[in-house]
This record gives structure tokens, C-alpha cells and sequence, in this order.
């Protein structure tokens, strides 16, 4: 009889470790459960429907005219010269990093590197063929320039570049 008891003490240690081990499943299942967004997974780490959760967010872009307030001499500039159809967010980051609510927030860095021009001035064979295009170790050897830090932007001028040649 001795021995009955004896097992019985040790099984209902065992049992209490199964039924914390039950309940601890399914407090992790269901905090996941709550914290894993529908739709995670589908495709490895990835939510199926953040896509069309950031297509719903309404884009923050100045106006074509939203510099002139504060700009009218560079606007001006742009607006007769070859760069006339550009934004100035082309260039530049988007006015809500730079303006809020009318006030402003920060300078507006710009890119004075070959990269920022080579964006859309580099030879590429798919460019039409009326628009200006730059092969810059040709242009440079052509013209007697370096290649340094502002390479473009120590000729010609950034808002009218054909215009304002140094």
C-alpha cells in the first residue's frame, strides 16, 4: 500500500507540470494570436496586406508652384529654363520634410555630387534621342575638366544649367 501512495504523490507532481506546460501553450498562442497581424507569413515575412496599407496613405507633395512663396528667384530660374517641367522635388526632398504647416523645419539638403544630375543626364541607350545626355569622361576631357565632389555643378548652374555656364 506504501507503494500506491508513493506513486500517487509522485504523479500529481507530473500532472501539475503538464497542466502549467497546457496553460502556458496557450497564453503564448494566444498572445500571438493577438499580436501577429492577419495575413503574416503568407509569403515568408511578410504582411499580405501592407501593400494596400500603404497604398491608402495619402502622399505629402508640395504643389509645381509650392517653393515660390519662399524661393521666387530659383523658381523663376527654373520656370524659364530647360528644367521648366521639373518639380522641385525632383532634385530636392519632398516639401513636407522641409516645410510645416507653413513654418519651416529644416535646410533642404541637396545632392551637389555627378550622382544627382547622372540620375537623369547619364548615357542611357533607352533615353530618347533629343534628350541631353552625358558620357561625363568624354564631356570632361571635351571641356578640360575633373572629375571632383561638384563636377556638374562647378560649370553649370543647377537651376538652369545651359544658361548659367561658368
Amino acid at each position: 500500500m506504501g507503494e500506491t501512495v508513493k506513486k500517487e504523490r509522485h504523479t500529481k507532481h507530473v500532472y501539475r507540470v503538464l497542466i502549467i506546460l497546457g496553460l502556458m501553450t496557450i497564453v503564448v498562442f494566444a498572445v500571438r494570436y493577438v499580436l501577429i497581424p492577419e495575413g503574416w507569413g503568407e509569403y515568408g515575412n511578410f504582411r499580405t496586406g501592407a501593400v494596400a496599407d500603404m497604398l491608402e496613405i495619402e502622399p505629402v507633395h508640395g504643389r509645381w508652384d509650392g517653393c515660390k512663396k519662399c524661393h521666387p528667384d530659383q523658381w523663376e530660374a527654373v520656370r524659364t529654363a530647360d528644367h521648366a517641367t521639373l518639380s522641385c522635388e525632383s532634385c530636392h526632398e519632398p516639401l513636407s520634410f522641409h516645410v510645416e504647416n507653413g513654418r519651416r523645419k529644416t535646410p533642404m539638403p541637396t545632392d551637389r555630387s555627378y550622382k544627382l544630375c547622372a540620375r537623369c543626364h547619364r548615357r542611357i541607350q533607352g533615353r530618347p534621342e533629343g534628350f541631353p545626355q552625358v558620357k561625363i569622361d568624354d564631356h570632361l576631357e571635351e571641356m578640360g575638366g575633373e572629375f571632383g565632389p561638384e563636377v556638374c555643378l562647378d560649370c553649370h548652374a543647377s537651376h538652369a544649367p545651359l544658361e548659367g555656364l561658368r
